[in-house]
Protein backbone atom coordinates (compact mmCIF):
# COMPACT_ATOMS: atom_id res chain seq x y z
CA UNK A 1 0.00 0.00 0.00
CA UNK A 2 1.49 3.71 -0.57
CA UNK A 3 1.97 5.81 2.27
CA UNK A 4 3.26 9.18 2.37
CA UNK A 5 6.68 10.82 4.45
CA UNK A 6 7.68 14.02 4.55
CA UNK A 7 11.03 13.17 3.05
CA UNK A 8 12.36 14.04 -0.28
CA UNK A 9 14.03 11.42 -2.78
CA UNK A 10 12.93 8.08 -0.78
CA UNK A 11 10.80 5.11 -2.09
CA UNK A 12 7.50 6.83 -0.04
CA UNK A 13 5.40 9.54 -2.01
CA UNK A 14 5.57 12.65 -0.09
CA UNK A 15 3.68 15.04 2.09
CA UNK A 16 3.23 18.80 1.89
CA UNK A 17 2.94 21.12 4.58
CA UNK A 18 1.51 24.67 4.07
CA UNK A 19 -0.29 27.86 5.36
CA UNK A 20 -2.60 29.67 3.94
CA UNK A 21 -5.64 29.25 1.30
CA UNK A 22 -6.22 26.20 -0.57
CA UNK A 23 -5.56 28.12 -3.73
CA UNK A 24 -2.24 29.20 -2.83
CA UNK A 25 -0.72 27.80 -0.46
CA UNK A 26 2.83 28.80 1.31
CA UNK A 27 4.80 25.41 1.88
CA UNK A 28 6.72 24.71 4.75
CA UNK A 29 8.51 22.07 2.72
CA UNK A 30 9.58 20.83 -0.80
CA UNK A 31 10.44 17.55 -0.75
CA UNK A 32 12.54 17.91 -3.26
CA UNK A 33 16.07 16.20 -2.93
CA UNK A 34 15.44 16.50 0.95
CA UNK A 35 16.21 12.83 1.59
CA UNK A 36 16.41 13.17 5.20
CA UNK A 37 15.09 16.73 6.69
CA UNK A 38 11.36 16.47 8.34
CA UNK A 39 9.84 20.30 7.89
CA UNK A 40 9.79 21.88 11.74
CA UNK A 41 6.42 23.39 12.57
CA UNK A 42 6.92 25.53 15.41
CA UNK A 43 3.65 25.15 17.49
CA UNK A 44 2.62 28.10 19.66
CA UNK A 45 0.12 27.73 23.03
CA UNK A 46 -3.50 27.70 21.80
CA UNK A 47 -4.79 26.52 18.25
CA UNK A 48 -2.77 25.83 15.27
CA UNK A 49 -4.27 25.07 12.38
CA UNK A 50 -2.05 23.44 9.48
CA UNK A 51 -2.85 22.45 6.02
CA UNK A 52 -1.37 19.44 3.95
CA UNK A 53 -1.14 17.84 0.62
CA UNK A 54 -0.26 14.74 -1.26
CA UNK A 55 -0.51 13.16 -4.53
CA UNK A 56 -3.81 10.27 -4.23
CA UNK A 57 -3.46 6.88 -5.33
CA UNK A 58 -6.34 5.28 -3.66
CA UNK A 59 -9.61 5.84 -1.97
CA UNK A 60 -10.15 4.69 1.98
CA UNK A 61 -8.65 6.30 4.66
CA UNK A 62 -5.63 8.70 5.81
CA UNK A 63 -3.61 7.54 8.88
CA UNK A 64 -1.31 10.59 10.04
CA UNK A 65 1.54 10.08 12.61
CA UNK A 66 3.09 13.27 14.46
CA UNK A 67 6.78 13.28 16.24
CA UNK A 68 7.30 15.94 18.34
CA UNK A 69 10.81 17.58 20.08
CA UNK A 70 12.99 14.78 17.41
CA UNK A 71 11.41 12.02 18.49
CA UNK A 72 12.00 8.34 16.86
CA UNK A 73 8.49 7.52 17.90
CA UNK A 74 5.07 9.20 16.81
CA UNK A 75 3.27 11.19 19.67
CA UNK A 76 -0.12 11.28 18.29
CA UNK A 77 -1.41 8.55 15.87
CA UNK A 78 -5.32 8.86 14.21
CA UNK A 79 -6.94 8.34 10.89
CA UNK A 80 -9.34 10.20 9.01
CA UNK A 81 -12.04 8.96 6.14
CA UNK A 82 -12.36 11.06 2.73
CA UNK A 83 -15.41 12.25 2.99
CA UNK A 84 -14.97 15.64 4.38
CA UNK A 85 -16.62 15.08 7.93
CA UNK A 86 -13.64 15.28 10.03
CA UNK A 87 -14.39 12.02 12.22
CA UNK A 88 -11.15 11.61 13.20
CA UNK A 89 -10.33 8.27 15.63
CA UNK A 90 -6.98 7.04 17.27
CA UNK A 91 -5.05 3.83 15.94
CA UNK A 92 -5.16 1.12 18.57
CA UNK A 93 -1.11 0.76 20.38
CA UNK A 94 1.17 -0.84 18.54
CA UNK A 95 -0.62 -1.50 15.03
CA UNK A 96 1.14 0.15 12.30
CA UNK A 97 -0.30 2.97 10.38
CA UNK A 98 1.37 2.69 6.55
CA UNK A 99 -1.54 0.48 5.35
CA UNK A 100 -1.67 -0.69 8.74
CA UNK A 101 0.78 -3.16 7.41
CA UNK A 102 2.90 -2.50 10.55
CA UNK A 103 5.62 -0.53 8.85
CA UNK A 104 4.78 2.61 12.01
CA UNK A 105 3.43 1.47 14.91
CA UNK A 106 1.13 4.08 16.63
CA UNK A 107 1.04 5.61 19.63
CA UNK A 108 -2.82 5.29 20.49
CA UNK A 109 -3.59 8.68 21.60
CA UNK A 110 -4.89 12.08 20.55
CA UNK A 111 -2.74 13.94 23.02
CA UNK A 112 1.26 14.06 23.87
CA UNK A 113 2.57 16.05 27.11
CA UNK A 114 6.35 15.27 28.79
CA UNK A 115 6.08 16.29 32.54
CA UNK A 116 6.48 20.21 32.81
CA UNK A 117 6.00 20.30 28.60
CA UNK A 118 2.80 21.62 26.99
CA UNK A 119 0.19 19.26 26.48
CA UNK A 120 -0.84 19.02 22.42
CA UNK A 121 -3.90 17.74 21.67
CA UNK A 122 -5.15 16.30 18.00
CA UNK A 123 -8.44 18.72 18.48
CA UNK A 124 -9.35 18.25 14.73
CA UNK A 125 -8.21 16.29 11.86
CA UNK A 126 -9.99 15.97 8.61
CA UNK A 127 -9.92 15.38 4.85
CA UNK A 128 -10.91 17.98 2.38
CA UNK A 129 -12.95 16.61 -1.27
CA UNK A 130 -11.81 20.07 -2.85
CA UNK A 131 -10.51 18.28 -5.98
CA UNK A 132 -7.01 19.86 -6.51
CA UNK A 133 -4.23 19.17 -7.71
CA UNK A 134 -1.31 20.85 -5.90
CA UNK A 135 1.57 18.63 -5.70
CA UNK A 136 3.24 15.50 -7.71
CA UNK A 137 3.83 12.41 -6.05
CA UNK A 138 7.64 13.60 -5.38
CA UNK A 139 7.45 17.39 -5.79
CA UNK A 140 5.80 20.79 -5.41
CA UNK A 141 8.26 23.27 -6.97
CA UNK A 142 6.78 25.64 -9.16
CA UNK A 143 7.70 24.35 -12.26
CA UNK A 144 6.34 21.11 -10.84
CA UNK A 145 3.04 22.17 -9.66
CA UNK A 146 1.20 18.71 -10.13
CA UNK A 147 0.49 15.30 -11.71
CA UNK A 148 -2.51 15.74 -13.42
CA UNK A 149 -4.52 13.78 -10.29
CA UNK A 150 -6.50 15.51 -7.68
CA UNK A 151 -4.89 14.98 -4.58
CA UNK A 152 -5.66 14.25 -0.78
CA UNK A 153 -5.61 17.92 0.65
CA UNK A 154 -6.75 18.03 4.40
CA UNK A 155 -5.85 19.96 7.63
CA UNK A 156 -5.16 19.22 11.33
CA UNK A 157 -5.50 21.25 14.46
CA UNK A 158 -3.33 21.04 17.17
CA UNK A 159 -4.48 22.93 20.64
CA UNK A 160 -1.58 23.57 22.92
CA UNK A 161 -2.46 24.11 26.92
CA UNK A 162 0.67 25.92 28.83
CA UNK A 163 0.87 22.80 30.66
CA UNK A 164 0.66 18.76 31.40
CA UNK A 165 -1.62 18.96 34.09
CA UNK A 166 0.62 17.10 36.30
CA UNK A 167 3.69 19.36 36.40
CA UNK A 168 4.54 20.88 40.00
CA UNK A 169 6.71 23.07 41.38
CA UNK A 170 7.40 25.00 44.90
CA UNK A 171 9.60 27.60 45.74
CA UNK A 172 9.86 29.96 48.81
CA UNK A 173 9.52 33.57 47.69
CA UNK A 174 10.71 35.69 50.93
CA UNK A 175 8.27 34.61 53.77
CA UNK A 176 6.05 32.67 51.90
CA UNK A 177 5.86 28.84 49.85
CA UNK A 178 4.28 29.26 46.45
CA UNK A 179 2.55 26.14 45.38
CA UNK A 180 2.04 26.08 41.27
CA UNK A 181 0.62 23.04 38.94
CA UNK A 182 -0.26 23.41 35.50
CA UNK A 183 -4.16 23.16 35.23
CA UNK A 184 -6.77 21.92 33.21
CA UNK A 185 -9.94 23.65 31.89
CA UNK A 186 -13.00 23.25 34.46
CA UNK A 187 -11.04 20.82 36.34
CA UNK A 188 -11.04 21.39 39.79
CA UNK A 189 -8.35 21.13 42.33
CA UNK A 190 -7.86 21.10 45.97
CA UNK A 191 -4.30 22.31 47.32
CA UNK A 192 -3.75 20.43 51.01
CA UNK A 193 -0.76 19.73 53.22
CA UNK A 194 0.00 18.00 56.25
CA UNK A 195 2.99 18.28 59.47
CA UNK A 196 3.29 17.20 62.25
CA UNK A 197 0.94 20.01 63.67
CA UNK A 198 -1.82 18.18 61.40
CA UNK A 199 -0.33 14.52 63.30
CA UNK A 200 0.50 14.14 59.36
CA UNK A 201 -2.77 13.74 58.41
CA UNK A 202 -3.61 15.80 54.99
CA UNK A 203 -5.50 18.84 55.32
CA UNK A 204 -7.13 21.66 52.60
CA UNK A 205 -5.36 25.08 52.48
CA UNK A 206 -8.38 27.32 51.55
CA UNK A 207 -10.66 26.13 49.08
CA UNK A 208 -10.96 24.20 45.99
CA UNK A 209 -9.69 25.79 42.66
CA UNK A 210 -10.96 25.72 39.13
CA UNK A 211 -9.22 25.45 36.59
CA UNK A 212 -8.88 27.47 33.45
CA UNK A 213 -5.97 25.56 31.25
CA UNK A 214 -3.32 28.16 32.74
CA UNK A 215 -0.77 28.11 35.63
CA UNK A 216 -2.66 28.26 39.07
CA UNK A 217 -0.46 29.43 41.87
CA UNK A 218 -1.43 29.09 45.62
CA UNK A 219 0.74 30.91 48.13
CA UNK A 220 1.06 29.68 51.80
CA UNK A 221 2.30 32.09 54.62
CA UNK A 222 5.58 30.75 56.30
CA UNK A 223 6.33 32.23 59.74
CA UNK A 224 9.73 31.05 62.29
CA UNK A 225 7.51 28.77 64.78
CA UNK A 226 6.06 26.73 61.81
CA UNK A 227 6.44 23.42 61.11
CA UNK A 228 7.74 22.29 58.29
CA UNK A 229 4.90 21.15 55.75
CA UNK A 230 4.49 18.61 53.13
CA UNK A 231 2.62 19.48 50.01
CA UNK A 232 -0.23 17.83 47.29
CA UNK A 233 -2.86 19.12 44.69
CA UNK A 234 -5.58 16.61 44.00
CA UNK A 235 -7.83 16.51 41.27
CA UNK A 236 -11.53 16.75 42.67
CA UNK A 237 -14.46 14.52 40.75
Amino acid sequence: STFWNTRGDDVAWNVYFFRGPFTSPIFFNTGNAQSTVSPKIRLLPGTNLIHFAAASTQPGYVGLNLYFNGAARSGITAVAPRDGSGIFSVVAPGIGTYGLDGAELSSGTISYSLKEEPLITLSDFRIEPVGLDLVGAYQNAPDHPGDGNPDTVGSFTLTVSPGGGDAIEASIEVSEVSICWFSKTNAIYQVQYRSVATTNKWANLGGDRKGDGSKICVKDPVTSSDQERFYQIIELP
